[in-house]
Order: structure tokens, then sequence, then C-alpha cells
């Protein structure tokens, strides 16, 4: 199959991750696949340029504009593809702006958040041929925006760290300097509105003093409101706890050593770092949001908690209880890997996305 994957920017976060793994993995298959990126750049563009085809840019010169995408139907003209296959907000937005029509043959919109959608976004749900989301949560929601209930069908999110090794925990532990009578909690993910790291600012206020000096929390992520966090968090108590390490091309060192991740996001419907975080056996704590209860359950020794102040307030408890408790929750997440490592095999999923294209009719010649 001729198949076109249109992204608007290769930021680092979930979706352009998704993006870029699945397309890669669909060209490993054998299919003929083209990326097509609006804005040229992005902290995931290297990666872009060592796995999977190399994304043609639409934009001519280097922009701050993620909408804009100059030639756009020129573009998918030249490709001809067999499938059309959009990601992110404004790739529907600006397919949205071109296609009106009431049903779109070979058409896949895909639905990977729990903000509210722009008109253009909804367009397309309504008249692609099927809508793919990685909740049950985003499948609800893609229904109520004017996709099809029979059109919808939910793909939950491949780890992006398959095939890397692991190192053990001790070996992980040492390499970051991690005392073996501390506990490490990890946050983990892009500093962006949604993902609302500031949370943690209260949160750490409330945990207990004691519990403090043995716990290390450590934010893995870069994004425009690091630098606000980082810096509130030098007035705080035991600020030398906490320490903010930007972006890492070795997640899972630090996913090795953690006794725990935490994700306070209020936006998401099936974030990528807790798919990672149960893949490698971490147990997560998280508050309740979009189809993240869908990923946690006491079963992996996670914990799911309301998104409120009492739910905050419940979130420093835990935190406080985890010198105590580590071992026992740890015990619980490693004894669920082998399940979350088969329900987010990125090679299955993938296969999934190429068998519902090939159900679909030929995307219309323009």
């Amino acid at each position: 199959m001729r198949i076109l994957a249109i992204q608007d920017y290769l930021r680092v976060g979930g979706t352009e991750s998704q993006f870029l793994d699945l397309t890669a993995r669909w060209s490993d298959e054998g299919h003929e696949v083209q990326r097509l990126v609006f804005r040229r750049g992005g902290g995931l563009f290297p990666q872009s340029q060592t796995r999977g085809p190399a994304p043609e840019f639409l934009q001519p010169f280097s922009t701050p504009w993620n909408w804009w995408s100059p030639g756009l139907m020129r573009a998918i003209r030249k490709f001809q593809p067999e499938r059309v296959i959009a990601f992110g907000r404004n790739a529907h937005w600006s397919l949205g702006r071109k296609f009106r029509q009431e049903r779109i043959h070979g058409l896949v919109a895909t639905m990977r958040t729990g903000r509210p959608l722009p008109g253009g976004y909804r367009r397309v749900l309504a008249s692609a041929e099927a809508v793919v989301t990685n909740s049950a949560f985003a499948s609800r929601l893609a229904e109520k925006e004017g996709a099809a209930a029979d059109r919808v069908r939910v793909i939950e999110n491949g780890c992006r760290l398959a095939g890397i090794p692991l190192p053990s925990r001790r070996e992980a532990r040492d390499d970051l300097g991690v005392g073996e009578d501390e506990c490490f909690l990890l946050c983990l993910g892009s500093f962006v509105p949604g993902k609302a790291q500031n949370r943690f600012l209260k949160i750490w206020q409330e945990v207990d003093p004691q519990a403090r000096k043995r716990i290390r929390l450590w934010f893995v992520g870069d994004g425009p409101r690091r630098s606000a966090v980082e810096s509130a968090f030098q007035s705080l108590p035991d600020a030398n706890r906490v320490r903010f390490w930007g972006s890492r091309s070795d997640p899972e060192k630090f996913l090795a050593a953690a006794d725990g991740l935490a994700s306070v996001s209020q936006e998401e419907s099936s974030p990528n770092a807790l798919v990672e975080g149960l893949w490698s056996g971490v147990p997560v704590v998280a508050t309740r949001c979009a189809g993240v209860e869908e990923l946690v359950s006491e079963e992996a020794g996670g914990c799911l908690l309301e998104d409120s102040p009492e739910g905050e307030t419940q979130l420093a408890a835990w935190i406080s209880s985890l010198p105590g408790n580590a071992s026992s929750l740890k015990a619980r997440s490693e004894k669920y890997q082998s399940q979350a490592q088969s329900r987010f095999d990125p090679t299955i999923r993938a296969r999934e996305y190429l068998n519902l294209f090939q159900s679909l009719g030929r995307f219309p010649s323009l």
C-alpha cells in the first residue's frame, strides 16, 4: 500500500513519537510510506532521519507556525496515496479545511487527546472512513465530536522502548547515583500546560518531611513550562532532593532505577510515559484523567487518585509512604510486566493499523 501519514511538527511528544514509530514499522513491512510534515525541525527531527522514510516538509523555510501547510493538496496529489492518516490537531484541522464530504474512502483520523477539538478536526472525524483512538475514553469522545460509532476503533499505543534492553536496577541506580536506601520517584513527560507539573509544588510541600529526606523527585522532559516550575522548586523545603534532567535519549535507564512513576496530567487520552512505566515494571501513581484510568491499576502496583485538591493530598500521602512500601509495590508491578509488554507490543499495534487499512476503500484521486 501507498500510505501517506501527516503530522504538523516533530516536537518531542507522545503523538509525534507514535507517528515516527508506526510509519517506520509500516515501511519495514514493505509498504510505501511517506511522512508529510508541515513545519521544519523539532526535537524528534534527528530521530526521523535514522529510522523510516525521511519526512517531506511543506514549509519552505523555518517558521514558528505549526498550522501552516502550504501545498498540502499538491503534495497529496503528487504521492497518490491509497490510504491517508492524520496525526495531531493541526493535521486534522488542515485536512478539514480541504475536505468536507460526508465520507472519504481511505482516510483515517486519529484521536489521542482529551482536549476540546477545533471545527476542522471534527469535520475530519465525521468524514473519515475510519477513526482510530488509543483509549476507550477517546473513542467515546470521538463519537461525541461527530465520528460514527461503527467507524471508531481502539488501538492502544505501542511502547517505544520495545527492543531496547533495560539495564538492571542496580546498574541504573549506580549510574544515576541513587543509593539503595533512597526512593526515587520519576516524572516523565514534556513540560506543556496539560501535563500540569506545577501541581507538584504543592504536593512536595505536603510530603512528610522525614520521608522527603529519603526520596528523590526527578523530572525528565523539557518544554515551555519547565523553567517556571524548576525556579519555583528552588524555594521549597528539601529542594536538593528535586532535579530537572531535561530531555533524555535514555528514559529506560531512569525507569529501570525508579521506585515509582507519577503523573498529574489533566488532559491526556493515554500517556506514553505511563505505558513505558508499565512496560518497565514500575508502579504508576496518577490522578484520574481521560484514559489514564484504563492504564493504572492496583494489580500492577499502581494507584489512581481523583483529579482534585484532595487527590493531590492523597498523592502526597502516597509519596510519603513510598519508603516503606516500595518493595511490595515493585513486586506487584514486575509481576504485571509481562502482561504489559504483550498489551503494548508495538509490532502488534502497527499490524492492527495495517489490517484496518486493508479493510478500507482507496483514497480518491485528486
